[in-house]
C-alpha cells in the first residue's frame, strides 16, 4: 500500500508543479523574424506584420508576414 501512497503523492506534486504559474520574464519588444531572421529589426514598414508568441518564460518565437508592394 506504501507503494501506492507514493506514487499519488508523487503524481500530485507535479500536477501542482504543472499548475503553478511561469513568471513571464521575457520583456515584450516589438520584433521582425526570430534567431536566424535577417531582415528589418523594428516592424515599421507597411509590408511587414509581426506576430510575438510568448507562451512560457522559456519559449518565444515569431512569425513574420511579408508581401510584395
Amino acid at each position: 500500500m506504501k507503494f501506492f501512497e507514493t506514487i499519488l503523492a508523487s503524481m500530485l506534486a507535479f500536477s501542482v508543479a504543472l499548475a503553478a504559474p511561469v513568471p513571464d520574464v521575457i520583456p515584450p519588444t516589438p520584433q521582425c523574424g526570430g534567431k536566424y531572421w535577417q531582415g528589418p529589426t523594428t516592424c515599421t514598414r507597411d509590408h511587414y506584420v509581426c506576430f510575438k508568441f510568448n507562451d512560457s518564460a522559456f519559449s518565444t518565437f515569431f512569425v513574420t508576414l511579408s508581401w510584395d508592394d
